[in-house]
């Protein structure tokens, strides 16, 4: 077929298609079912199944990780994460668990109980340290971020949130 034998293909164009020029070659899935299965486990993982919802009628973030305890680092570590707009180096607290969100905001739950996320005895969110891109930061009490925060996370001028679990 005129391609490389070493050559990873997903797919190969058979003599059948009407495009004569690509008859033979392989092309690769951009994202296979199996793929779009991992992303979804990661995003409930990672967020719960509904991380934005409405309260009273607003946006508002929710998340509502299911993290097993032994996930969360046993030591502080130094961890590079790489964004679009670059790599951040951030130095991650014992007992903490962090994973990039809509392509630069990184964000942490700290977990000091040592505790899985789910079950009878599972820790929530209870607190939040919102970073802005513009340097500010705020703190926000309870389980869920409202607007103005909902939306900046949304539109990507947030660079960090860090959730107390307890």
């Amino acid at each position: 077929y005129g391609r490389s034998i070493l050559e990873n293909s997903s797919f190969i164009v058979s003599s059948e298609f009407f495009d004569k020029e690509l008859h033979g070659g392989g092309f690769i899935a951009r994202l296979t079912g199996a793929t779009t299965e991992f992303l979804h486990i990661l995003r409930v993982m990672n967020l719960g199944e509904t991380p934005f919802t409405l309260v009273n009628g607003k946006l508002s973030f929710k998340p509502e990780p299911v993290l097993r305890k032994d996930l969360f680092t046993k030591n502080s570590q130094n961890i590079e994460f790489y964004f679009k707009n670059g790599k951040k180096k951030v130095k991650l607290p014992k007992d903490s668990y962090a994973f990039s969100i809509f392509t630069n905001t990184l964000l942490i739950y700290n977990n000091p109980k040592k505790k899985n996320t789910f079950g009878k005895n599972a820790v929530r969110v209870l607190q939040f340290t919102v970073r802005e891109i513009s340097g500010k930061e705020s703190v926000v009490e309870g389980p869920y971020l409202k607007e103005p925060f909902a939306s900046a996370l949304r539109e990507g001028r947030i660079d960090s949130i860090s959730s107390l679990l307890d």
